[in-house]
């Protein structure tokens, strides 16, 4: 199916007419979630995005988010640069870097979990392009699929998703890590010294 720009377009307003009329709703009940299930289904039909909004300075973030994707980065930054100017609100492309604590986070799969971090070690291989190739031994109790998802958000809430996104090439999960390396590697929380 074709999408014609006008359409395109209109859609992204309509979205945003929608989130500026329950903004101060928001920003006011943060956790409500009905405001949430009704901000879900209209991100739905921008395609396939993410969002997710929390705590920014003295006000808000919203984000719409590629899940990753670079060939929706494009699409992404339209949307988010015709957002209007609210306030309380900033709004931005992909996932932000947390900055609290992050050796913990909450998981959803089939159930609710807390992943923690504090036991994954990482080994970092620079390129001279300066991008990186990640190896990584967690402790995750998942079939390989649901651990790399996890895995994803760990390092995005680490990096910020358009950092994860252009800097990083390949993550892989092992279970040690290669002889010629450091058998040890270091704390997965060091990763954002490393990948600035």
């Amino acid at each position: 199916m074709v999408v014609k720009m006008g359409e395109h377009s209109r859609k992204i307003k309509s979205f945003w007419a929608f989130f500026k009329s329950i903004s101060n709703e928001v920003f006011l009940n943060p956790i409500d979630k009905k405001l949430i299930s009704q901000l879900d289904k209209e991100v739905y039909k921008l395609g396939k995005v993410g969002w997710e909004y929390g705590p920014w300075n003295e006000g808000f973030y919203f984000c719409l988010s590629p899940n990753l994707k670079l060939e929706l980065l494009e699409y992404v930054d339209e949307c988010i640069a015709l957002a209007p100017n609210i306030p309380n609100w900033s709004f931005l492309v992909g996932k932000p870097k947390k900055e609290e604590k992050v050796d913990e986070f909450v998981f959803m799969n089939d159930t609710k979990s807390i992943i923690n971090t504090t036991k994954w070690r990482v080994v970092v291989y620079k390129f001279k392009d300066g991008t990186f190739d990640i190896d990584i031994i967690t402790d995750l109790p998942y079939e390989e699929k649901t651990n790399y998802l996890a895995v994803d958000i760990a390092i995005t809430n680490l990096l910020g998703e358009l950092n994860y996104m252009k800097k990083v090439s390949n993550v892989s999960i092992v279970k040690e890590f290669d002889s010629n390396t450091n058998k040890e590697g270091f704390h997965f929380r060091f990763l954002s010294e490393i990948i600035k």
